[in-house]
């Protein structure tokens, strides 16, 4: 980790940050993407994490990284935080396919898309993410919810391509007489 990044649950560890990203540790995971509850469990405990952490002041951007559940969640999760003062974006990883590998995600990054629920929100978190990725990596959507339903259709084009290939297994499998699990 670079000196200035810092994985916590720590509000206290927190509390002078300028950026601070929520990224739940489900989104890692495609059997755990599904569990919805499971979820929005981790997504409400680390809003709470930064509530306490930012609860007396308003200069942070405050950057929603995790895949939500529904269209609308990112802005209803952060939207006392944008009304307290602090900015607020969105930012979520889109997953590189598992045939390409981890090099070469960090060699040939997939483009990110952000977006902020005002223009100063979307400055910082444009900024930030631009400095880290690189500026033709990083794209700008019209709002929040459009970058949710980016992310949304990303992960049912990974549970198409999970279903396709399941298919095309079976289908292989039929003429050497196995039975796939």
């Amino acid at each position: 980790m670079g000196r200035n990044i810092l994985w916590t649950s720590s509000p206290s560890d927190l509390r002078w940050t300028t950026h601070i990203i929520i990224a739940d540790p489900l989104s890692r995971s495609s059997a755990a993407c599904d569990d919805t509850a499971a979820r929005m469990g981790h997504l409400l405990r680390a809003v709470d994490v930064v509530r306490s952490a930012v609860n007396d002041r308003s200069d942070a951007t405050i950057i929603m990284a995790s895949a939500v559940p529904e269209v609308g969640t990112t802005r209803r999760l952060l939207q006392r935080f944008h009304a307290s003062g602090h900015r607020v974006g969105i930012a979520p990883q889109l997953r590189e396919a598992p045939a390409h590998g981890l090099e070469h995600t960090l060699v040939n990054p997939l483009p990110m898309f952000i977006a902020g629920i005002d223009k100063a929100s979307q400055e910082s978190v444009l900024s930030l993410y631009r400095s880290v990725f690189g500026e033709g990596n990083v794209l700008l959507a019209p709002d929040i919810e459009c970058v949710e339903m980016l992310k949304g259709h990303e992960m049912l084009m990974q549970a198409w391509d999970m279903c396709t290939t399941s298919s095309e297994i079976a289908n292989a499998c039929k003429p050497l007489q196995l039975l796939p699990a």
